[in-house]
């Protein structure tokens, strides 16, 4: 096996990237990539950098500018393309999902320490209506997002949630700092539905909000995140 790397992606090559997670995910059963570098894969400002073998792709490592993802596809794992992907590309911050053994130990091998983990946790029912249900104090109201639109602007309610948001993430890389640009491209997404969107209100001021992502198909009552 000779493996090469080159730096520019093409959206004729999205076909063959794309073959490469979906082995990745169905041997690992987890994707390799979350959704901010899925999307990123037709966004310029992210960097890629695709694995070959000959001419063919069996990996990709991708960097937003804080951190990086990469995968390999199976049957070319083992061969140093992991890291030849991560020397190329710089050892940048990596998010590795599902905390897999064969991760850890390629992370060890490299030098790489934990200095951030994302914990699942979980409740029964859907969390839209454990959220609805909660009793809240007098003068304070649940509005879902299309109802706060109609009392108080779509632009108000916007920039009010965005000023909510940054305060209560502006300590984390990912979540905080978004602008209307960030929050619209949240919300460009096949599961997206202003519904899942409840909003805090006690009169005109916004004290939060509850947003909820659906996982598969949303007729067979899909699981939702918070």
């Amino acid at each position: 096996m000779e493996l090469t790397v080159t730096r520019e992606l093409h959206p004729d090559q999205l076909p063959a990237i794309h073959a490469v997670l979906d082995a990745a995910t169905s041997h690992d059963g987890i994707a390799p990539l979350s959704e901010q570098f899925l999307r990123g894969l037709t966004n310029p400002q992210h960097h890629h950098f695709l694995l070959y073998d000959d001419t063919t792709i069996v990996g990709i490592a991708a960097y937003d500018g804080e951190t990086a993802e990469l995968a390999v596809t199976p049957s070319a794992r083992r061969h140093g393309g992991a890291t030849l992907l991560i020397d190329l590309m710089g050892h940048k911050p990596l998010w590795a999902h599902g905390n897999l053994q064969p991760a850890q130990h390629f992370a060890r091998h490299l030098g790489y320490t934990p200095s951030r983990e994302l914990l699942v946790m979980a409740i029964d029912g859907d969390p839209l209506t454990a959220a609805t249900a909660y009793q809240f104090p007098d003068g304070v109201e649940l509005l879902d997002l299309p109802t706060a639109y109609d009392r108080y602007g779509s632009e108000t309610v916007d920039q009010l949630w965005l000023e909510a948001n940054n305060q209560a993430f502006s300590w984390h890389p990912e979540q905080g700092g978004w602008d209307l640009d960030r929050l619209n491209q949240a919300r460009d997404t096949d599961w997206y539905r202003p519904d899942d969107v409840l909003t805090l209100w006690e009169n005109s001021k916004l004290l939060g909000f509850h947003w909820v992502k659906r996982h598969g198909d949303l007729r067979a009552g899909a699981k939702g995140e918070v």
